[in-house]
């Protein structure tokens, strides 16, 4: 299985299957919800996976108007899932909160048209200015 957890244990998830996809997040919200300039995620399938401790969702607002959500800790604070309404049977997972043997190995940067970087890496990974299915 895939484990991941805050950096306390409060809160923790466990997948018995892969990912479904893996990237590199520039987005503004990412940025609110994390500090860092990029965020590594891997999206797993909700049915499958599961989640147990206590969190503070923080809700943001995409150019779709569709609502996302950064779930954090509630005792050390570490956000640990990206969540989208979009995608209810899926679930985002933060990289740094996943435990080895897992490799995060992603296959794009997405939204680069918010990024702060003043250039984007050249790593051989698809980019895209918004997410994923978007050019």
């Amino acid at each position: 299985p895939i484990v991941a957890a805050c950096p306390c244990g409060q809160v923790t998830f466990t997948s018995n299957e892969q990912p479904v996809i893996q990237f590199i997040c520039h987005c503004k919200d990412c940025r609110a919800a994390t500090g860092a300039p990029w965020t590594g995620t891997a999206i797993f399938n909700v049915k499958g996976s599961e989640r147990l401790g206590e969190v503070t969702r923080h809700q943001f607002t995409v150019s779709s108007g569709a609502q996302t959500y950064r779930d954090a800790c509630n005792t050390c604070g570490t956000v640990v899932f990206d969540i989208s309404e979009q995608y209810p049977d899926l679930i985002g997972v933060l990289c740094n909160c996943i435990a080895a043997p897992f490799v995060f190995q992603p296959t794009h940067h997405i939204w680069l048209e918010s990024s702060v970087l003043e250039a984007w890496p050249d790593d051989g990974l698809k980019q895209r200015k918004r997410g994923v299915l978007e050019a």
